[in-house]
């Protein structure tokens, strides 16, 4: 893991992982921002309270994720990685890194999104199986949430099927929630894929922020079942926005209500599977009552000054590098050309200099 993904984790982490922070990495680099004092972050363009926050240089915590993420096999993916989702890249509103837990090869294959609500009916729930089936049958990987419902639908019939299913959640990449289907995730996890923009130990419960990368992945969207206040509704909006097709069924009812009145506003009719792996065109949908989006001022470049400690002997640039990569251990740095007994020494004196602290269980962080 490189550095410049130690600094992208201490950024999201101070933003509380705002998808806006993307514009101002148009500019700088994470490093830049984190050398950057309050005053400079101040004239860059964030505000009071982030400035205040990006104001504290500790590294602990990005480090102690990194940790966890190497020890629970989860692979961290910032928008600048190849492993990133091609749907997403150039997408100014999706995460600046998607922590991930599968195969992530599966984001090249053809996503339908599955959503709808957590409360189905018999007609739902058999309509939604039948669609879901249907579209594992003929190749498509469904990507959806975690919830009950609907979203349980579509991973329940890739885990009969033995077919892998995208599960975008909206809380901590570890934290599997709702409990009841931790099983059923885990399955997803080994035969398919887990997503999440929210880190271990974040504590994070931000459902209605994950609807937009569940929008953003999706070549065609399927809301199966939706009453006028469902969620799903919030993904559709996203979908339009993003140019996905999207489709509803018009069934009569009141858990049916938002599907009728998204094919009101433009949504195609859902009645089978295949017209949702042939569709391509967008579906705008009608302006429902909602403010315009704010626009964005432009981030202007400011020189940041990198402050780059040059030192003398090259096993203090190794010591830093193992660190800022998660071997933050003598045992774990520990190399051919560097044994434990010659890291012993450097070690204590990078601390002596003030540049690494020692930490319980043997272990250093950067200062």
């Amino acid at each position: 893991m490189s550095r410049e993904l130690l600094y992208l984790v201490w950024l999201t982490c101070n933003t509380s992982f705002s998808p806006s922070v993307r514009r101002f990495l148009e500019g700088y680099s994470a490093e830049e921002l984190y050398c950057a004092d309050y005053e400079t972050l101040l004239k860059i363009g964030f505000s009071e309270k982030a400035s205040r926050s990006l104001s504290d240089k500790g590294l602990e915590r990005a480090e102690r994720i990194l940790r966890i993420c190497r020890f629970k096999d989860i692979l961290p993916v910032a928008y600048t990685d190849e492993a990133y989702p091609r749907a997403l890249r150039n997408n100014p509103d999706m995460p600046i890194i998607l922590y991930m837990r599968g195969n992530p090869s599966l984001l090249d294959k053809r996503l339908v999104g599955f959503v709808g609500t957590r409360k189905t009916t018999p007609v739902g729930e058999s309509f939604a199986k039948r669609l879901a089936e249907e579209l594992i049958d003929d190749g498509a990987v469904l990507v959806t949430g975690s919830a009950l419902g609907i979203d349980s639908v579509a991973l329940t019939s890739a885990f009969y099927k033995q077919k892998p299913a995208v599960s975008v959640l909206g809380c901590d990449i570890d934290r599997y929630y709702p409990s009841k289907n931790y099983a059923l995730l885990e399955h997803t996890a080994r035969l398919g894929l887990v997503i999440s923009e929210y880190p271990p130990e974040t504590n994070a419960r931000f459902f209605p922020t994950r609807n937009r990368i569940i929008a953003g992945l999706s070549s065609a969207l399927a809301v199966c079942e939706a009453p006028l206040e469902s969620g799903a509704l919030i993904t559709a909006e996203f979908a339009s926005d993003y140019g996905v097709p999207i489709f509803a069924p018009y069934i009569d009812g009141d858990s049916f209500a938002g599907c009728r009145a998204l094919v009101d506003r433009g949504a195609l009719e859902l009645i089978e599977a295949s017209a949702l792996l042939s569709a391509s065109n967008p579906t705008p949908l009608k302006m429902a009552e909602k403010k315009p989006k704010k626009q964005k001022q432009a981030v202007e470049k400011i020189t940041v000054e990198i402050k780059k400690k040059q030192y003398s002997d090259p096993i203090f640039d190794y010591i830093v590098g193992c660190i800022c990569s998660g071997r933050d251990t003598p045992d774990k740095m520990a190399s051919a050309e560097y044994p434990v007994h010659k890291l012993l020494s450097a070690l204590t004196q990078l601390e002596l200099e003030g540049d690494i602290e020692a930490l319980p269980g043997n272990r250093y962080s950067i200062k």
